[in-house]
């Protein structure tokens, strides 16, 4: 009993299957791709930058990703063209994971990954592939 409230489980404590991940890859402001984060890491290099934004006026840092700006988005997907889909589209890029699927019980789907942009969380999906 907590602060007179019982506590009671609301899920079954049921064992679960291992999720394995047989490739990765990470994209931040400390590398493109496994071997840079990896080395980012391992010489504690934050990847954190004085803020250079035309409108901000205060002493801050940012954690820009390199070769944001630079990405293009293949031309069926130019009209989402936006920061945040470019940082998604470098990021599906890297390590070879450019169309790898995973067989599930509802079909084919490639897995993307959970992006973020000025703070905000983005996850997606893609049902289907992307290339």
């Amino acid at each position: 009993m907590t602060s007179g409230v019982a506590m009671t489980p609301s899920v079954a404590m049921t064992p679960m299957k291992p999720l394995v991940l047989s490739q990765f890859t990470a994209t931040s402001c400390i590398g493109s791709g496994v071997a840079a984060t990896l080395a980012s890491l391992v010489g504690q290099r934050s990847g954190l930058k004085p803020c250079d934004f035309e409108t901000v006026k205060i002493d801050t840092h940012i954690g820009e990703v390199a070769g944001v700006d630079a990405q293009s988005l293949p031309a069926n997907l130019q009209i989402f063209d936006c920061r945040n889909n470019r940082l998604a589209e470098l990021a599906v890029r890297q390590d070879g994971l450019a169309g790898v699927v995973a067989a599930t019980p509802f079909g084919v789907i490639t897995v993307a990954g959970s992006v973020g942009d000025a703070g905000r969380r983005k996850i997606f999906f893609s049902l289907g592939r992307l290339f």
